[in-house]
């Protein structure tokens, strides 16, 4: 992740790898995103990195899914599983998300990231004896992926539209529309 708090003067890339260095760069405010490849989540997320609820949200997501994504990773490859069985993944993604609330208790939008997460892992586990593990996971990644996605496309309709609201604003204009839409 690009280290925001470091802009403009210096441009400092840090690796986040699990749950608990996401926990770590949101409780230092230091957070999120506009691209990301599960292939590269290992080598350096570059992302960028700013304040705000929903990229709290996302970063705590991203986290746990690169976590995630290394353990299917060494489950495809044919290593030993860290889960036997797909109940000891969601107790795992339970106690993975109390974690990262703790690092802003606060923050509505982890919270609410915490509870849609958990839910879907647990009910993903009940879908019949055909789930796995690796299934489950790759549940999770695809949902963090497309939260991710709907995040950078409302930064950029934001970014369309926001010119236009700060003139408006500065034009001291009763009735801006950019505040209606």
């Amino acid at each position: 992740m690009l280290n925001q708090l470091l802009l403009p003067h210096d441009t400092v890339y840090e690796t986040v790898t699990t749950a608990d260095e996401g926990w770590h760069q949101i409780r230092t405010m230091k957070v999120l995103v506009t691209s990301f490849s599960f292939k590269r989540i290992f080598n350096r997320l570059r992302n960028e990195q700013v304040r705000g609820a929903p990229a709290i949200a996302i970063v705590a997501a991203l986290s746990l899914a690169a976590e995630l994504y290394h353990i299917k990773e060494d489950i495809s490859g044919g290593k030993q599983g860290r889960f036997k069985e797909v109940t000891e993944l969601v107790g795992f993604v339970q106690e993975r998300w109390e974690h990262l609330k703790t690092s802003r208790p606060t923050a509505v939008n982890l919270f609410d990231a915490a509870t849609k997460f958990v839910a879907l892992v647990e009910g993903e586990a009940t879908k019949g004896d055909s789930v796995t593990v690796v299934s489950v996971i790759e549940v999770f990644l695809h949902h963090a992926e497309s939260m991710m996605k709907q995040d950078v496309e409302d930064n950029r309709n934001i970014g369309k539209v926001g010119p236009n609201c700060i003139s408006c604003l500065l034009s001291r204009q009763h009735s801006c529309h950019c505040l209606l839409s």
